[in-house]
């Protein structure tokens, strides 16, 4: 066989190799997240309205409220979810207000009760933070200068995700050097006597909403819960909140 002969046989042979393994390469796609429509009531409206203009340091000052507890649906109701603790109505609304915003909001405190353990009563679940939960921002609706937050139980077991005050989420964006620093960390309640815990079982999700900073410096920002991380999605905010509380400094 001619030299000729073997270089043609060799070259059809990488060629066939070649269309072979393009066959069984499959292109890579991208699957893009759907969130549920998300319907807010006047009541819970007025209150989420309250805080609008003022500085995400402050709505985070006593934890995330939850809005959602339960399956991951189409369409999902926010209400601002009670257990036993009556927070306060915002302070424009007296006691005499015909839409007194506590009486719209907490008609049933205790509706909530199926994924909350009272203090004093014994479970065997582990704390969410050492867990693996999935953390979603969408970026897509902002509610009150407030982007959507879901925690979904991606392990095996129920967790523990917080106190019934709150839940204790980190919010982290990058700084000028490309490093992820933690503008606010809500402080850990030592006292617990009288603070339930809410529970979320396996493929399940708590809803709760997250403040949108706004300043001069564009930059990233995802969220911390225990180990783990949300997302990372584009936003603004004053650069001295790296090293100063103050969210108004510029």
């Amino acid at each position: 066989m001619s030299a000729k002969l073997y270089t043609f046989l060799f070259i059809l042979l990488s060629i066939t190799s070649c269309s072979n393994e393009k066959k069984k390469e499959k292109p890579i796609v991208e699957k893009s997240i759907t969130f549920p429509y998300l319907k807010c009531d006047k009541g819970l409206a007025r209150f989420l309205k309250h805080y609008k203009s003022t500085d995400p340091i402050s709505y985070m000052e006593y934890g995330l409220e939850y809005f959602y507890i339960g399956k991951m649906k189409d369409t999902i109701q926010l209400d601002l979810m009670r257990f036993y603790v009556m927070p306060p109505p915002p302070v424009e609304v007296t006691r005499n207000s015909k839409n007194n915003i506590s009486e719209s909001l907490h008609k049933d405190e205790l509706s909530n009760k199926e994924y909350y353990v009272g203090w004093e009563e014994n479970h065997e679940h582990d704390n969410g933070e050492i867990r693996n939960v999935k953390i979603q921002v969408d970026t897509s609706r902002n509610i009150f200068n407030k982007y959507p937050l879901y925690l979904t139980n991606i392990d095996n077991d129920t967790i523990i995700l917080s106190t019934d005050n709150g839940i204790l989420i980190s919010i982290q964006a990058l700084d000028s050097m490309n490093q992820w620093k933690t503008l606010y960390m809500d402080r850990p309640r030592y006292c617990g006597n009288g603070l339930g815990r809410i529970f979320l079982p396996p493929n399940e999700c708590a809803i709760t909403l997250v403040p949108i900073f706004n300043g001069s410096y564009k930059t990233k920002f995802r969220l911390r819960y225990g180990k783990n991380f949300s997302n990372p999605y584009d936003g603004f905010m004053n650069y001295k909140l790296f090293t100063e509380i103050d969210y108004n400094s510029d």
